[in-house]
């Protein structure tokens, strides 16, 4: 597998493929929220395109083919194409395919989806996909009828079965949604393998610093969000910026987010085209809005009025490339989690 250093990121292709992405090995799905389950189906991929020499690219589809489907069911996005690329780029993928996922794409057959998609613009190597990928109209292409094609026409296919937690359970973006949705965030997190986060939409202007710890900002979500309206530890990161420490109201309403940040950390400016915001813990419900400088240690639960303990996983340290300042604040809790005080 080549060097992840030049990322390639086609989002709703109209002409050809680039060059590059051809005769190589593809993993399938939709990937949304690239969680623990996702990520099994990737570390497979990407030992079998090392083990043959061939670059790993992710095709996926957007939008995602639900909201055209059941328009009338809405669906709450774990990761839009950003956020995924992100994620695939720093899960070592060589790049992401984002199809346009139209009317005319979802009534083409399983036969159009190979010979058109994976023959003849990917000219595809090798194929992975999770044990339940479905393709083609009505669902009728299956795992089954993937590997009897690519017997039949020469390229290589392997389906793997996605991880499971510890109850047996598929690790889904379907529980993911869920849990966020209850207020179980530290489950939903686990479930990712990292953080909830959401990038900012635009930029948000903090007007003044009060006498306080913290200072107040707030900004309105492009979307919905799904999880819980109340009271949440966050980080903001921005940029190549250290992290910032603080905490974040979510409006019952689910689009308004109040934020309120660290002032030995406190910027003039959040630029929403740079900046996360990690979603470390569900503290409480809305309080509303703060009636003295003293609201929010008066208000969260003793615990988290120290410094309470961040727990990254190895994928997550990558994902914000964490400076050795940082680095050298971890204490190793097991094989695939740190902590940073």
């Amino acid at each position: 597998m080549n060097s992840n250093t030049h990322f390639v990121n086609c989002f709703q292709p109209e002409g050809p493929l680039p060059d590059e992405v051809t005769r190589s090995a593809v993993v399938i799905g939709n990937f949304d929220g690239i969680h623990r389950g996702h990520r099994t189906v990737l570390e497979f991929a990407k030992a079998v395109a090392q083990s043959k020499g061939l670059a790993l690219y992710m095709l996926t589809f957007e939008p995602h083919p639900y909201l055209l489907l059941f328009p009338d069911k809405p669906l709450y996005r774990l990761s839009q194409h950003d956020k995924k690329a992100h994620l695939a780029q720093k899960a070592g993928i060589n790049g992401i395919i984002s199809l346009n996922f139209t009317e005319d794409f979802s009534t083409q057959s399983p036969d159009w989806f190979i010979n058109e998609i994976l023959l003849r613009q990917l000219k595809v190597k090798h194929v992975i996909a999770g044990y339940d990928f479905h393709f083609g109209k009505d669902r009728r292409g299956t795992p089954e009828y993937l590997c009897q094609q690519g017997v039949q026409l020469g390229f290589d296919v392997d389906i793997v079965n996605m991880k499971a937690d510890l109850t047996g359970l598929a690790v889904s973006s379907t529980r993911i949604r869920e849990a966020l949705r209850k207020g179980l965030l530290r489950e939903a997190n686990t479930l990712l393998g990292y953080h909830h986060y959401l990038n900012l939409n635009s930029d948000v202007v903090i007007r003044s610093c009060s006498p306080c710890h913290y200072t107040k900002a707030m900004c309105t979500l492009s979307e919905k969000e799904i999880m819980s309206a109340g009271i949440y530890s966050i980080l903001i990161k921005q940029s190549s910026m250290p992290f910032t420490r603080g905490f974040a109201e979510l409006s019952h309403n689910q689009r308004q987010l109040t934020l309120y940040i660290r002032k030995p950390n406190c910027v003039e400016t959040i630029h929403g085209d740079k900046t996360q915001i990690i979603f470390l813990d569900y503290l409480s419900q809305t309080v509303g809005s703060p009636t003295s400088e003293d609201w929010l240690e008066e208000s969260l639960p003793l615990p988290l009025r120290s410094e309470s303990l961040l727990t990254l996983s190895l994928f997550e340290e990558n994902c914000w490339s964490l400076p050795p300042t940082l680095t050298a604040g971890y204490v190793s809790t097991s094989n695939n989690e740190r902590c940073v005080i």
